[in-house]
């Protein structure tokens, strides 16, 4: 729901001028390879900003996120501490949405960013000090892959909004949403160590999918964007060696549907925490073949 009245909005904002977007500092960052960091988030950084012709102060929630993120973890289950850190997320990111000008919305989409980058920071450092060698091993070849390639995958999220006055806050959501993603998976990880119940919420039908092949790096790649009306999505699919496919499609109770903009190509998807596989229906003089599958190992 929040991710569709997003999109309304800025369907709304795109009847502007787009601004272009200011030259952005960075949050102090967490000295470290293996977890998130704040660096990432696109802020100026400062407590007086020029909004709309006029300075406006802009609250800085950092300390006050690190103490509530803290406090979170003293819950009597893991399943407790993230449903805590979703609804501290849910309240910034309502302070996002209620301010008065598109400066200060830039501004403060930093901080239910923060939220689930503290978080993620939280877990891995207690998941640091208490599983065994060869779990945390597993773990870890994962999360720095995650890590190396999680600012690509917002930036192609947020590609279509690149240049104008609210990429910042669009880039800010999407690297949220990616960090969230991630927060859930070491939490599940996390639980089933220790031995707790721990449920999932549903994966959302959005986000960057790419095939690593193995390796740390990126071949093929799928990313799902929101549309602007109801249930529809948009797709943008790289497969390597093989070419591209652009199209739309919608998610519905047997899944999710895809055709490409010519016509020529139908396709189901499918997508996980783990990753995504994209099932060609059927094909009509294009780049894939009907029956052909690609699978998508790393899910942002």
């Amino acid at each position: 729901m929040k991710k569709r009245f997003l999109i309304l909005f800025i369907a709304a904002t795109m009847t502007f001028a787009a601004c272009g977007k200011t030259e952005a500092e960075t949050s102090p960052a967490v000295d470290s390879t293996v977890e998130s960091t704040a660096q990432d988030v696109e802020n100026t950084d400062s407590e007086d900003v020029v909004a709309d012709g006029g300075n406006q102060e802009i609250t800085d929630y950092t300390e006050q996120i690190k103490s509530e993120v803290a406090e979170a973890k003293s819950a009597k289950s893991l399943q407790e501490e993230l449903d805590t850190i979703a609804e501290l997320a849910e309240k910034y990111d309502e302070l996002r949405m209620n301010s008065e000008t598109q400066t200060e919305m830039n501004e403060n989409s930093q901080w239910g960013l923060l939220v689930w980058d503290t978080e993620l920071n939280s877990l891995w450092s207690r998941m640091s000090d208490e599983l065994d060698s060869a779990t945390k091993e597993e773990i870890l070849a994962k999360q720095r892959i995650w890590v190396a390639m999680k600012d690509n995958a917002a930036n192609h999220l947020s590609a279509t909004y690149e240049g104008g006055s609210i990429w910042s806050m669009i880039y800010n959501d999407e690297q949220a949403n990616i960090t969230r993603r991630r927060a859930y998976v070491l939490a599940n990880e996390y639980a089933k160590f220790k031995g707790e119940k721990f449920s999932m919420p549903a994966r959302d039908n959005t986000g960057y999918f790419v095939d690593t092949q193995g390796t740390t790096d990126e071949y093929s790649s799928m990313t799902i964007e929101q549309g602007m009306e109801g249930d529809s999505l948009m797709f943008t699919v790289s497969l390597y060696r093989v070419g591209e496919l652009r199209g739309y499609g919608e998610a519905t109770s047997d899944g999710i549907t895809f055709e490409s903009e010519d016509g020529n190509v139908k396709a189901s998807i499918v997508v996980s925490y783990d990753g995504a596989s994209f099932t060609v229906d059927e094909a009509t003089d294009a780049i894939v073949n009907a029956g052909e599958s690609f699978d998508f190992d790393l899910s942002f």
